[in-house]
């Protein structure tokens, strides 16, 4: 887990210096998922649920965090939704 978690930040970090600009999600699945760019990265763990249907399920994600991020929330607010599946 932790060879993976600095792989992750390693990716970040690349895409990073490659475009300052850029602001990343990475959906780690049932590790939750991450949020980085130029000033800040938000790490926000997966929640235990028994899911019924996953069809789609990164779709939903993204989908509402860019709604969120358009209308004008703070990353951090619609990470800890989507996890708390809110």
């Amino acid at each position: 887990m932790i060879g993976q978690k600095i792989l992750h930040y390693k990716i970040i970090e690349s895409l990073l210096n490659s475009y300052p600009h850029i602001k990343i999600v990475l959906i780690l699945g049932e590790r939750g998922a991450i949020y980085a760019d130029s000033l800040k990265q938000l790490e926000q763990d997966a929640f235990t649920v028994n899911p019924i249907d996953t069809t789609a399920t990164v779709d939903t994600f993204i989908g509402y965090f860019l709604a969120s991020i358009c209308r004008g929330a703070d990353p951090e607010t619609p990470l800890s939704k989507i996890m708390l599946g809110i």
